[in-house]
């Protein structure tokens, strides 16, 4: 594994390991399109459906308290 790939692994367990506590983690695509997400087992809503999700490419960002 590269370190490239190995940072990116430990981004996205990071991540996942964040969602599992009820955390949000920010999500950014390549235009720079970003929101907050939440593992859907904590939402307190109707999830909405999102018909372009697979034409998108996202990125992780995370804040301070969980770099």
């Amino acid at each position: 594994m590269t370190n490239i790939s190995q940072n990116i692994s430990t981004k996205i367990d990071a991540s996942l390991a964040a969602l599992r506590r009820g955390s949000m983690v920010m999500i950014r695509d390549l235009n720079q399109r970003a929101g907050f997400v939440k593992a859907a087992e904590f939402a307190d809503f109707e999830l909405p459906k999102f018909p372009y999700l697979d034409q998108i490419t996202p990125t992780l960002c995370f804040t301070k308290k969980t770099c």
